[in-house]
């Protein structure tokens, strides 16, 4: 019996030692997650300008051409060829100026956009230091381009 008394309360003890560490490998697989999920929608998003730069071409009539550059950047960032001056991205701090659209000889007859973004988690930086957690990544896609029939 004199057992049993003294560890009165450690339940309440080893809860609060571990309630730390479980927080932190929950708020852990959030980012990740987070970030695996922002991963893929650029990626979607890129393959979806690419398409649009081969299949969305008018008024010409040479085999090869594709859509406007400024068109596929807003096609990639805010899913529309054409916006509004205040037009909200489909991922934060993605831009125009990070996409970028390669028709060089060394692709030829295809066409690769790619795009960089940064992740900036929820937690931006270690408290009292300099480490930051924000990720550079990129995505890129290629397409054939289609000749005139």
């Amino acid at each position: 019996m004199k057992t049993a008394s003294k560890q009165k309360g450690l339940a309440a003890v080893e809860l609060v030692l571990i309630t730390p560490i479980i927080i932190f490998l929950f708020v852990i697989n959030i980012e990740v997650g987070k970030f695996l999920v922002e991963n893929q929608m650029l990626s979607k998003m890129v393959r979806n300008g690419a398409r649009f730069a081969i299949t969305n071409v008018y008024g010409t009539a040479s085999g090869g051409a594709i859509a406007p550059l400024s068109e596929i950047q807003n096609m990639v960032v805010y899913g529309k060829p054409v916006v509004a001056d205040d037009a909200a991205p489909l991922l934060p701090g993605l831009v125009p100026n990070d996409i970028s659209l390669d028709t060089s000889e060394e692709f030829e007859g295809f066409v690769v956009v790619t795009a960089s973004h940064t992740y900036t988690p929820v937690f931006v930086k270690i408290p009292f230091t300099d480490i930051s957690f924000n990720v550079s990544y990129s995505a890129s896609s290629i397409m054939e381009k289609r000749n005139a029939l």
